[in-house]
């Protein structure tokens, strides 16, 4: 497959990625809606494991399943709490972006991966972009920053670029997409389901009132990560993790469609993003 094929296939990523992130932010209860899709998810993703037969090839890549899975619970649960109290369009960029800065050093030094200067250029454009379009939103929201759920977005770049990086050694060591994420997923669920106490019942509430827009967004959720599990495969993590990450401009989509309105320092930020996904897949 071409590089170019294969960066087309991580936008696509990140588009379902960042469409059921919306879906979740339309619910009242963003952590049980949360819960709720990766139950769906997780299910989706376990008959397709089965279809294949598959297991992992050796204990190394299982390990590195269980751990992206214990990051994955981190991610959600931080995801979930930073909806709560901030729009989408300022968790995403501090998230995303966060997470290429901490993504793109690791995968050179511990993965030994290097990239063009045409990539790196790219690269950098997407994470400023991305910054840009974050810190736009906290300075609207007034400076309150454990109000805008600033606190919460850093926590979630670490856990990010925590689980890419372990999904990367897994592919790597031979794991199919539907495996891995399937036990990845399960124990994020697990960990996060035990976290919301008496409040699990509310994930059973919010299928009841939104089943249509919930089956959806596991679908969307499960198809995301498969796609860009088998793109992770064929490519260099800083690139692939900063293409994905692009989702970020259609969160900004959505945004709108919530009633979030950008400005212009969020239209630039969108602006160097796409400049910088076009250099990352030229």
């Amino acid at each position: 497959m071409s590089s170019f094929a294969v960066a087309a296939l991580v936008l696509v990523s990140a588009a379902l990625h960042a469409f059921w992130n919306a879906l979740i932010k339309r619910q009242a209860d963003a952590r049980a809606a949360t819960l709720a899709v990766l139950a769906i998810a997780v299910t989706l993703s376990a008959v397709g494991a089965l279809l294949q037969r598959s297991w992992f090839p050796s204990i190394a890549a299982l390990v590195c399943a269980l751990a992206s899975g214990a990051c994955e619970a981190g991610y959600f649960a931080t995801l979930s709490r930073s909806l709560e109290v901030a729009p989408l369009g300022h968790y995403y960029p501090i998230a995303r972006g966060g997470a290429l800065l901490i993504v793109w050093p690791v995968s050179v030094i511990w993965l030994g991966e290097r990239a063009a200067g045409s990539a790196l250029a790219g690269a950098v454009m997407v994470t400023i972009g991305l910054f840009a379009m974050g810190l736009a939103h906290a300075r609207g929201s007034g400076g309150d920053w454990k109000r805008n759920g600033l606190g919460w977005a850093l926590a979630s770049a670490v856990f990010i670029a925590s689980y890419n990086l372990l999904y990367k050694e897994a592919v790597a060591l031979g794991s199919r997409p539907a495996t891995l994420f399937t036990v990845s997923m399960t124990i994020a669920l697990a960990l996060n389901a035990t976290a919301l106490g008496g409040r699990r019942r509310n994930i059973v509430a919010v299928l009841w009132r939104s089943p249509g827009a919930m089956i959806a967004a596991g679908v969307l959720c499960c198809l995301s990560f498969w796609i860009f599990l088998f793109c992770l495969a064929r490519g260099g993590a800083g690139a692939m993790v900063t293409l994905r990450n692009t989702s970020v401009l259609f969160a900004q989509g959505f945004s709108w469609w919530l009633g979030e309105r950008p400005g212009g320092m969020q239209i630039a930020g969108a602006i160097a993003i796409a400049a910088g996904a076009v250099l990352l897949a030229a």
